[in-house]
């Protein structure tokens, strides 16, 4: 079959699903698709955690030392190996596009040290940390986009403030409160406020580092900011028309705002992998939780900031895989408080800012500004904020 294709001077092409056959004597016109070249520059990310309590384990897990593990995407995974990404060389003469961080290896302390539960009751344990609080940092390298993160960010403290806004309007309403007008006007003036911040924000950030070059991140930056501006516009005008006899029409216009922006906050790329927290006993991942990376992104800008950055947390570990599925996947495995911070390695300085004071302020606290040096493993408090709930140690802050 190939000779006789080859004597008839013809050649035959494949391709996905179809064949197309030409003549030798003419040309071939190959369209190939366009391959959009990723612009993001490679930076160093820090992610830091410090436990501050581990209560409510499970008496399942009571019997054998645990310890616990954080990981950002497969950096920090201690059980199954690091696979590091191949690095390709980019074909390109611009010199800007070829900035890479690189680092001889992976750079971590991803886990506490094992401990054994204690327990006052029977049914629930918790470990005896006490004064000596056990800390985990992952270093790794990935390309910087953070502006996606920061727009949403950014949107969602917008979404937040009007959330809570127009849900103490309505609390005054229910109450016939006289300064109900004035209080959904304030909300409104906040919201058009809110909205000229992003378009200040987003426009003097154009050309900065961890601005997505994409075509999708170009035309969502335009779409939202082409939406917030009229949202913001719309808001002011609004506000002048509150009156007492206009009042719920106005402030039913004011749920359509809320609406609009929610559906603005997440971006379809993502900028970083979601960061896990794993409970380990055994040698088994046994519970864990899951936190997005804009939720714990660092940036100098307080706005852009994720909501649980630089501050202590409660999370609930959950079952892994089918057994966290149905109603016996909803027991609490553990509980924890923890305070986390991310961001990049030259904004390192600020990863303790948010922590609970009364700490011991360690060699390793006092070099935190220097990109190289180490985070402390333990941080000691000397001041007494401990006290009996529900017979389970736990820190207040």
């Amino acid at each position: 079959y190939t000779s006789t294709l080859m004597n008839s001077k013809f050649i035959l092409r494949g391709t996905v699903g179809c064949s197309s056959i030409c003549s030798s004597s003419s040309i071939c016109q190959v369209n190939y698709l366009a391959i959009q070249t990723s612009y993001g520059k490679n930076e160093e990310f820090f992610l830091f955690a410090a436990i501050i309590d581990a209560t409510m384990i499970d008496k399942k897990l009571g019997d054998k030392p645990l310890f616990f593990e954080i990981s950002i995407g497969n950096a920090g995974n201690s059980l199954d190996g690091h696979n590091e990404t191949s690095k390709d060389i980019s074909e390109s003469d611009s010199d800007e596009n070829l900035e890479t961080v690189t680092t001889s290896a992976p750079s971590w302390q991803s886990t506490t040290s094992p401990a054994k539960p204690m327990t006052n009751d029977h049914i629930y344990h918790f470990l005896p940390y006490w004064d000596d609080k056990p800390c985990m940092h992952v270093r790794s390298v990935w390309p910087d986009y953070r502006r996606r993160m920061y727009n949403s960010n950014i949107i969602a403290r917008i979404v937040d403030k009007l959330e809570e806004g127009l849900s103490e309007v309505h609390s005054l309403s229910e109450i016939e409160d006289p300064n109900v007008e004035r209080s959904l006007r304030n909300v409104l003036e906040e919201l058009s406020m809110g909205c000229l911040r992003f378009i200040s924000i987003t426009k003097g950030n154009g050309s900065s580092a961890g601005m997505g070059k994409t075509k999708l991140d170009k035309e969502r930056i335009k779409l939202c900011q082409r939406e917030i501006e009229h949202i913001g516009n719309m808001a002011r005008n609004l506000k002048a028309l509150v009156t007492k006899n206009s009042f719920k029409e106005r402030y039913k216009t004011a749920q359509t705002y809320l609406q609009k922006l929610r559906f603005l906050i997440e971006d379809a790329q993502q900028a970083l992998p979601d960061v896990f927290v794993w409970a380990i006993s055994s040698g088994k991942r046994t519970a864990y939780q899951r936190i997005p990376a804009r939720d714990l992104i660092y940036s100098i800008v307080d706005e852009e900031c994720g909501r649980d950055c630089s501050r202590v947390q409660t999370l609930f570990l959950k079952l892994p895989g089918k057994r966290g599925v149905g109603p016996s996947g909803w027991t609490i495995q553990a509980k924890l408080q923890i305070y986390m911070w991310l961001g990049l390695v030259k904004h390192k300085k600020n990863f303790v800012n948010g922590l609970p004071k009364g700490y011991e302020v360690s060699h390793e606290i006092k070099n935190a500004e220097r990109p190289r040096s180490m985070p402390p493993s333990i941080i000691h408090y000397i001041e007494k904020h401990l006290c009996d709930l529900l017979r389970h140690s736990v820190f207040v802050y």
